[in-house]
């Protein structure tokens, strides 16, 4: 089997959520590098006027639209990226695989390293949906930490990175982590 199962408390000291189910690190085929990268744009702080160079900007309540607002392009991250909900309800997440676009603060982008594991990490993601449900609290507003989608990516076989917004694509270190656990 691929799952471990462990018992544990449903709830931690300090009200966070622990997943009952833990899954066990699969093979990796290739690069299982992924950048996680918040999403900084607050929705207010758009401003109406003609923007140079815009981007398109991607919100919480858009992540299903296929037209979107603009943001100054000098704050867009570059594709191939995974959107998910940071702030909200858990969405759908929505793979941008070519361009830039800019994040609301309410998202995260997980960039994968490798072009080429964009699927691997799609189909990732869709397998371990209830655990990110079950990571989210709060009372308002649910949301769940960069912390938590970090933990969640390494119990699926990831080796995450958390990368400032904007930041250039980093070195892969899955040779370097190989044999470290």
């Amino acid at each position: 089997s691929d799952l471990l199962v462990r018992l544990l408390p449903r709830e931690a000291p300090g009200g966070v959520v622990v997943p009952t189910r833990m899954r066990a690190r699969s093979p990796v085929d290739g690069c299982g590098c992924v950048e996680i990268v918040r999403g900084r744009v607050q929705v207010h702080s758009l401003k109406t006027a003609p923007l140079e160079d815009p981007a398109p900007f991607l919100h919480t309540t858009g992540i299903a639209k296929r037209t979107l607002p603009e943001a100054p392009g000098r704050l867009a991250d570059l594709a191939p990226l995974v959107a998910i909900t940071r702030v909200g309800r858990w969405a759908e997440p929505r793979v941008i695989e070519v361009g830039r676009v800019v994040l609301s603060d309410c998202l995260i982008g997980l960039r994968p390293r490798d072009r080429s594991q964009l699927d691997r990490l799609t189909a990732s993601l869709a397998s371990i949906t209830s655990d990110f449900k079950a990571a989210f609290r709060g009372t308002g507003a649910q949301y769940i930490t960069v912390a938590d989608v970090e933990q969640l990516l390494q119990q699926a076989g990831w080796h995450p990175h958390r990368v400032r917004a904007g930041a250039d694509q980093g070195e892969c270190c899955c040779a370097r982590s190989e044999g470290q656990t």
